[in-house]
């Protein structure tokens, strides 16, 4: 819902933000009045698969949602590598990290993100 108000002064603007503040709020909060819904934080968990866990040089991922970007951590919480994802799912030269447990974070476009522990053999 846009509302442009191109020649309006500020504040005529801000008369009319406060004179429609239930009517814009009520479109992008919940009934409990949060601003960010569980439902809407998180990717499916059915809508992603790895492949293999554990890994060695490359993670495969099969997805029916659009992934945008990835972050893999070690257990310490630094990033040992991130970056867009391609179109083919393949997140590749992982082969000099050590081996252990990392935590593979992927995006969408609408900063919702899915969390997986995967292991390097």
């Amino acid at each position: 819902m846009a509302i442009l108000l191109p020649r309006a002064s500020l504040r005529t603007k801000l008369a009319f933000i406060r004179s429609n503040h239930q009517l814009l709020t009520s479109s992008y909060l919940g009934s409990s009045g949060d601003l960010t819904p569980t439902n809407l934080t998180t990717i499916d968990a059915n809508a992603i698969s790895l492949y293999p866990n554990p890994f060695t040089e490359v993670i495969h991922l099969e997805h029916n949602t659009v992934l945008s970007k990835f972050e893999l951590t070690d257990m310490m919480g630094r990033t040992v590598k991130c970056g867009r994802l391609t179109t083919d799912g393949i997140i590749a030269d992982l082969d000099h990290l050590p081996h252990g447990s990392y935590v593979l974070v992927l995006y969408n476009y609408y900063g919702q993100m899915y969390t997986l522990k995967i292991l390097k053999k």
